[in-house]
């Protein structure tokens, strides 16, 4: 577990602290450990993140100390230290392609084969482009996405992908907050044939 911000105060005295820590959770003994990490970086807060070869990504994210959206990608080599013992491991700057994602946070991440996709966030307009980022590469692109449905732009979506038994990789991405309040849409994307559908749920489903 990686960041996110603290509140104090109410309304208009409300005070904001963005959090850099990282923290390893055992699954077997449910013990918790803080992970210490060298060159923090700035405190990007609601930043995407995902995990891809031992590296825990994060991407964008929102800087109070700024006070601006940020679209850098950082990465935590997880292999670099001793998760148990606490020992240091190391961040690193990833340098992304000429089409990267514009300056967001809360925007929903998944990692699948060797590519990162960063779809909808907050940049000051709900966001409802969908981006694929080459993890070995950098190489950054936006996609064009087949068929009859567009997302909506969201932030604070939530999502998951997997596998067909023919190998075939999907991502559902569910929920978020619009220009119009919150939703409690479905929405499927087929990774090789870059296609959005919307299918049809049963049940009352989650507000």
């Amino acid at each position: 577990m990686w960041g996110g911000r603290t509140y104090s105060g109410a309304g208009s005295t409300t005070t904001y602290l963005d959090r850099n820590e990282v923290w390893a959770l055992n699954l077997k003994s449910y013990a918790w450990t803080q992970i210490l990490s060298e060159t923090p970086f700035v405190f990007n807060a609601l930043a995407s993140s995902a995990i891809y070869k031992n590296q825990f990504l994060t991407f964008g994210g929102e800087n109070t100390v700024g006070g601006h959206y940020r679209n850098e990608m950082f990465s935590l080599d997880l292999s670099s230290g001793s998760k148990e013992t606490g020992c240091s491991l190391t961040w690193a700057s990833k340098t992304l392609g000429n089409n990267a994602p514009s300056a967001r946070y809360e925007g929903m991440s998944a990692v699948y084969d060797n590519k990162m996709l960063i779809i909808g966030g907050y940049s000051g307009n709900r966001e409802s482009a969908i981006y694929e980022i080459d993890l070995d590469s950098g190489s950054t692109t936006e996609i064009t996405t087949q068929g009859d449905v567009s997302f909506v732009g969201a932030s604070g979506t939530s999502g998951v992908h997997w596998q067909n038994e023919e190998g075939d990789t999907y991502v559902a991405i569910f929920g978020g907050y619009t220009t119009n309040g919150k939703v409690n849409s479905l929405y499927i994307y087929d990774t090789k044939e870059k296609e959005l559908s919307q299918p049809t749920t049963s049940g009352s489903g989650p507000s």
